[in-house]
């Protein structure tokens, strides 16, 4: 894997126009191990490292226990998160009587010009290290100053969204108690209109070996967790890390829909439309 903590450095972009060589209002950030560009930027954006960004949170939780740390760089190293799974009981709990989840901290950066420095907060289950999604307007921080007091912000804000993601992670409590079918699931997937019929095919066929893989229970909180599954286990990634596959994304985006479907309104729908065909 990519070191990705590599030393970036900034070299003004020019081209050549008619036997001229003009210099672009670009410039160009360079990964000094690969000799390789991962970002174009403009004159005024201030570069913040990988590095940078790591020791801002390695201060910022030097007291929250931590179970794992792991990084992921994209494929030409222009993007990075890194996730940061906490220990304790204050960042664990149960889902059902013995699903043991903990809390995860995404930190993430760029170097296109377009990625600011922020985190999110979300789960991870135990039993299978898959990551939970939710909420990413809520859990979502952005963070485009990095400058004085920095590290007290980011306390103030993981400590809010901490308070928002206790409350929320109530509803993951009430999907271990709701019966969901594979029915209810193929339901589900069938009413995506932006999978095709191949991806549809895919994504059913994957139903029946995650829930025996990981002894999941037909319930909607068994259901939601094909999905953060397919994400963790099921994609991968041309070069990188499977986290910035388009795969991945289209599974985080599963999991996000899941959580407004209602199945009911949709059962209903199919039956008025099979009793007028």
């Amino acid at each position: 894997m990519m070191n990705p903590f590599f030393n970036v450095e900034r070299r003004p972009l020019f081209t050549e126009f008619a036997g001229k060589t003009i210099r672009s209002n670009n410039d160009a950030l360079i990964n000094v191990d690969t000799n390789k560009i991962v970002g174009e930027v403009g004159s005024s954006y201030k570069v913040v490292t990988n590095s940078e960004v790591s020791a801002l949170f390695d201060e910022a939780f030097d007291n929250v226990p931590v179970h794992t740390i792991s990084d992921h760089l994209d494929n030409n190293g222009s993007k990075w998160r890194r996730e940061i799974v906490l220990d304790g009981d204050d960042y664990t709990f149960l889902v059902g009587n013995d699903d043991a989840c903990k809390m995860k901290v995404t930190v993430f950066n760029g170097y296109s010009g377009k990625n600011a420095v922020g985190f999110n907060v979300s789960g991870w289950r135990q039993v299978c290290s898959n990551g939970m999604f939710g909420w990413a307007k809520l859990l979502t921080v952005s963070l485009p100053h990095v400058k004085s007091g920095i590290v007290e912000h980011i306390r103030k804000s993981f400590s809010k969204k901490l308070d928002i993601f206790n409350e929320k992670s109530k509803l993951w409590q009430e999907w271990a108690n709701i019966e969901f079918t594979q029915d209810d699931y193929d339901l589900f997937i069938d009413t995506r209109e932006y999978l095709s019929d191949k991806m549809k095919k895919r994504y059913k066929g994957l139903y029946e070996p995650i829930t025996n893989r990981f002894n999941q229970d037909e319930t909607k909180w068994g259901a939601y967790n094909v999905f953060t599954a397919i994400a963790t286990h099921y994609t991968q990634a041309r070069g990188g890390s499977h986290v910035f596959s388009e795969a991945y994304k289209r599974a985080e985006k599963l999991a996000l829909d899941f959580g407004s479907f209602d199945i009911l309104k949709h059962k209903d729908k199919k039956i008025q439309l099979s009793l007028t065909t």
